[in-house]
């Protein structure tokens, strides 16, 4: 039988960690769980709700042009100089129009008429109730998210 220099584990006996230390045991879980549910909600908040409203827009975007006539133009038509065709408004809610963005790699955003919040965060357009209609004189404003709910306006600031 061999001895060895080193005791036992038994017979080394551990302290119960002090009221402080289990505190800060408690505290440090508590922030690491914290964190994940931030973490958790900025990742619902910036993707998942642009994830879940696109097939929203596209049914949108593909509804409004099922509407409009079909036109098939051959070559570039001449610049028209006449006064722009009447506009019918139409009722909040309801499309007017599609906003193509080139630039944007090509995005197309559905705009209705109002700017509430439920239209907003169906990845649609609001046209501003007190701005003027398509072909009137004056300012068309346009709302939009730009960072969750389809990110339509998330380039903004590069427009000129």
């Amino acid at each position: 039988m061999t001895t060895s220099s080193y005791p036992s584990r038994r017979a080394v006996a551990r302290k119960k960690p002090s009221l402080f230390i289990r505190f800060i045991g408690v505290l440090g879980e508590l922030m690491i769980t914290a964190s994940l549910v931030i973490g958790l909600f900025i990742f619902w908040q910036l993707y998942w709700t642009s994830w879940e409203v696109e097939a929203d827009r596209e049914q949108a975007i593909s509804d409004f042009e099922a509407k409009l006539p079909r036109v098939s133009v051959d070559k570039v038509p001449p610049a028209h100089t006449e006064a722009p065709p009447e506009f019918t408004p139409v009722g909040y809610g309801e499309t007017m129009g599609i906003l193509h963005i080139p630039v944007w790699d090509n995005m197309k955003v559905p705009v209705v008429h109002g700017t509430a919040q439920y239209l907003l965060d169906q990845a649609l357009g609001g046209h501003y109730e007190f701005t003027q209609w398509p072909g009137e004189v004056g300012n068309f404003a346009v709302a939009a998210h730009r960072r969750s709910y389809g990110n339509n306006f998330r380039y903004v600031d590069t427009l000129e």
